[in-house]
């Protein structure tokens, strides 16, 4: 399953170079706009794209705000 995950303050640069380590994320990049980041992911499930917002992104950054988006095609 591949999704998008954009997220919104908690220090985008750290948290760039912290997640181009993880093997589920495929892609990351600053952007400009609402939002500071956009994550590319490829996971096997729901479960695992949990973990990985909640684990890898939230507890360990203080990001405002994430929004996950799954691709449908």
């Amino acid at each position: 399953m591949k999704a998008y995950i954009v997220t919104k303050g908690g220090r985008p640069e750290e948290m760039k170079r912290y997640l181009e380590g993880l093997e589920e994320v495929k892609e990351v990049h600053l952007v400009y706009g609402g939002y500071d980041l956009v994550v590319v992911v490829e996971v096997k499930g729901v479960e695992e794209l949990g973990r990985l917002v909640l684990r890898e992104i939230r507890e360990k950054f203080p990001v405002e705000e994430t929004l996950t988006l799954i691709v449908a095609d």
